[in-house]
């Protein structure tokens, strides 16, 4: 397993970048996410990345954040993506806008990333369902379980889910207190996730 490439940035062509470490070039296919992060040629570049073995050889991929490589480890968890769907989706939309869709189990949000139509945006919601459960993104970590590192009951584990998408405290804290008005309050971490995501949708 290759963790990450770091070295001098060589060229980025398309989904492409090539890295010289130590004299040896890496080609790392990136989704434009990555691509639009990195620094010009001939600079110090570093890429997270994932090695995988398919029937046509063998293809390293790489990203500029855990966020990003976390969640294309996750949509490679449903069976039909592949990894070319899921640069694909990486390159159009933020991790945190793709983990919000699959929390949400909102198909036709899924179904706007390209390559996703809906009989794949059905197996995403429902392959992903129980793992987004008990799995969020947690900064700089990846995927984490959140069940297992929040205290304070369903509802402070809500809230550290909300804070690892990318939500303020105060953000975070509104929308729960909203949803617990409205008679949630005794509702498994799962669903006020669910709701809270619905009421700052809406905002």
């Amino acid at each position: 397993m290759i963790a990450f490439v770091e070295g001098r940035l060589v060229s980025a062509v398309a989904d492409v970048a090539v890295i010289n470490v130590s004299g040896v070039g890496f080609a790392v296919t990136i989704p434009m996410s990555t691509r639009a992060k990195l620094p010009e040629p001939g600079s110090d570049c570093r890429l997270l990345t994932r090695l995988l073995w398919r029937e046509d050889g063998v293809h390293l991929y790489g990203f500029a954040t855990q966020d990003e490589a976390g969640v294309f480890d996750l949509l490679l968890r449903v069976s039909g993506v592949g990894p070319k769907i899921a640069l694909a989706v990486l390159s159009a939309a933020s991790p945190r806008s793709v983990l919000e869709a699959l929390a949400l189990q909102d198909v036709d949000a899924l179904r706007r990333f390209p390559g996703v139509g809906r009989k794949t945006a059905e197996r995403m919601v429902l392959e992903l369902k129980d793992r987004l459960a008990a799995e969020y993104l947690v900064p700089d970590r990846g995927l984490a379980t959140f069940a297992g590192e929040a205290g304070g009951g369903a509802v402070g584990q809500a809230l550290q889910a909300l804070m690892s998408l990318g939500y303020s405290r105060a953000e975070a804290g509104a929308a729960l207190d909203a949803v617990a008005s409205g008679g949630q309050g005794g509702a498994a971490a799962e669903d006020l996730i669910r709701k809270a995501l619905q009421y700052l949708a809406s905002r």
